[in-house]
């Protein structure tokens, strides 16, 4: 049986190659994909992408869905999202100054963290529930009140969703926290469902579309 640190070695060696990185990114998406397309994005050949994805597997970080002759790898679970993003918020605190790429910078404005909203989309999200009263923090997890619970519920959000405590999730490129669990995944099918935001090109982004820009003021308003 390995020791506790030999363990952790073992997963900062896998996460330290930067083609599996580029791929757990990937996979952030809360989606699950083919390895030709983890190859696009990774720039590799699908061998390659191949072999890496077996290691990701054996290490627990991704599985495998069978759909007849197709294979999909995704995120084994939101504990491993939330490892990913915490360790991009950590990157972000100790390296000084950070100049974004352009996919950088979308990825910052809206993007999904597995199955919920981040970046300064899902960081609103939370701010216009908290200025509203409608949403409270306690030991490290969010909790809807009855006010919040029932605006929501008339929006469509599930009554599991509004009733389930949410997690605490620290954005990596806005560095304080937005709502993840059951509650942040309602908020973010809301979105979709709604066509308040979009996917597009980019895994993981989110693009807010006319209609959502503004619905999305007016729904999750902001104090000046």
């Amino acid at each position: 049986m390995k020791s506790d640190g030999q363990a952790l070695a073992d997963l900062a060696g896998m996460l330290a190659d930067p083609t599996r990185a580029e791929i757990i990114l990937a996979l952030m998406d809360g989606r699950a994909f083919p390895v030709s397309q983890l190859a696009a994005i990774a720039h590799v050949s699908v061998p390659t992408a191949s072999h890496h994805l077996t290691a990701l597997v054996d290490s627990g970080l991704v599985v495998v869905n069978q759909q007849g002759r197709h294979r999909y790898h995704g995120l084994a679970s939101q504990q491993v999202a939330d490892l990913i993003e915490s360790l991009g918020a950590f990157r972000i605190r100790s390296g000084g100054r950070v100049v974004l790429s352009r996919q950088q910078y979308l990825l910052a404005q809206g993007r999904t963290c597995y199955s919920h909203a981040a970046g300064k989309l899902g960081v609103r999200l939370r701010l216009s529930l908290e200025q509203q009263g409608m949403l409270t923090s306690e030991d490290g997890q969010y909790r809807l009140n009855t006010k919040g619970a029932v605006y929501l519920r008339e929006l469509g959000v599930s009554k599991s969703a509004c009733t389930q405590p949410a997690k605490m999730c620290l954005d990596w490129t806005e560095r304080v926290p937005h709502i993840g669990g059951p509650l942040g995944a309602g908020l973010l099918k809301l979105l979709l469902e709604r066509e308040w935001v979009r996917r597009d090109e980019i895994p993981r982004n989110l693009e807010v579309t006319p209609l959502g820009v503004e619905r999305i003021e007016e729904v999750f308003p902001l104090e000046p």
